[in-house]
Order: C-alpha cells, then sequence, then structure tokens
C-alpha cells in the first residue's frame, strides 16, 4: 500500500456510505422522499464538522512546539534530556 492508496480509499469510502446514509436518513428518518435536502445537509454538516475536528486535533502538536521555542533554548534542552 502506498502513501497515495489512503486518500483515494478514503474518497471511495465516502462515495459509497455517503449517498446510502442520504438515502437512509431520508427513508426512516423524515420519512419523506422530498426531504433529501434535509438529509444532504445533517450529512455534510456532520462531515465537515468531522474534518474540523481532525483539523484541529493535528495543529496540537504545532502549538507545542511553538511553546517550547518561545520558552527558550534551555528548557527546550532539558526536555529533550540532552544537557
Amino acid at each position: 500500500m502506498t502513501s497515495a492508496d489512503i486518500p483515494l480509499f478514503t474518497i471511495t469510502l465516502i462515495g459509497l456510505v455517503l449517498p446510502t446514509a442520504v438515502a437512509l436518513m431520508t427513508d426512516y428518518v423524515f420519512m419523506d422522499d422530498m426531504a433529501v435536502r434535509l438529509s444532504r445537509i445533517f450529512w455534510v454538516a456532520s462531515v465537515i464538522t468531522w474534518v474540523l475536528s481532525f483539523c484541529v486535533d493535528g495543529l496540537n502538536p504545532n502549538r507545542d512546539g511553538a511553546r517550547t521555542l518561545a520558552h527558550g533554548a534551555k528548557n527546550k534542552a532539558t526536555r529533550f534530556n540532552i544537557i
């Protein structure tokens, strides 16, 4: 498996699961064939929230590195047991 396979697999999985989820929600939650728009809005908002949570979580290591640099080289050296 190469590094290019992971995004392609993810996009394919979303392309298979999301339309099915919209159809199931339209049929069993709203029970109205004209509520497809509401189902799509719900699922798109859910996916955007999920992606943003991963983006924010991914920024945490960068914040830690910025804090370490802001406190100076002495704290950084002792933090990584260089001295």
